[in-house]
């Protein structure tokens, strides 16, 4: 099916979409920001325009010259202000490093990376935060206790999981399984596919 001002809604929903359809769709509807928008944003997008009529500008993160990334342009220290952050290897690394430093044993936790990129993003919208900052919040998300909220949009990614959590199958189960759920016409979760397949 081709992504069309036509589409509805529940069509919409109920297909899975590449990150390249939806940015030729969105640059179609007038969409101007596509190249620097997040496959979730431009799902959130698309759906209220197809609900709608009307489209909403995402915010995008402003970014300064390459040479003004806080990564290059200063030592990465806790006191240091965030100005033009970079979620690459070198700041991962320095938040990772000195939340350890304060709890050595800090679990691993699914999806945190990412979580910890949109409360950054909410924080720098209302004021001006430090790494400090950042490692705190990494250190909060990565002690809850109960599973973080789903990534939006990486559907691939939560129906292989829920279908090895269901099951003792292997990965390439789930995989066949998943392009069996592409096909149909109900929601990309596991959990539409497990009822369909009862």
């Amino acid at each position: 099916m081709k992504l069309s001002t036509n589409t509805s809604l529940e069509q919409f929903e109920n297909n899975y979409w590449y990150a390249v359809d939806l940015k030729i769709f969105a640059k179609e509807i007038g969409v101007k920001t596509t190249n620097k928008l997040r496959k979730d944003q431009l799902e959130i997008i698309i759906k209220h325009f197809l609900s709608t009529g009307l489209f909403i500008e995402a915010k995008v993160e402003s970014r300064k010259n390459v040479k003004d990334k806080d990564y290059e342009s200063s030592n990465l220290a806790m006191e240091t202000v965030v100005k033009n952050y970079c979620s690459n290897k070198i700041t991962k690394t320095f938040i990772l490093t000195e939340a350890k430093k304060i709890q050595p044993d800090l679990p691993k936790k699914s999806g945190v990376w990412y979580w910890i990129n949109r409360w950054r993003e909410e924080q720098l919208e209302k004021n001006s935060i430090t790494y400090g900052d950042i490692v705190h919040q990494f250190m909060e998300l990565s002690n809850k206790k109960e599973r973080l909220p789903r990534i939006p949009s990486t559907k691939f990614n939560n129906f292989i999981a829920d279908f090895l959590a269901a099951n003792k199958g292997e990965r390439s189960d789930a995989i066949i399984a998943w392009e069996q759920l592409k096909t149909m016409n109900i929601p990309k979760t596991f959990e539409a596919w497990n009822t369909y397949n009862v």
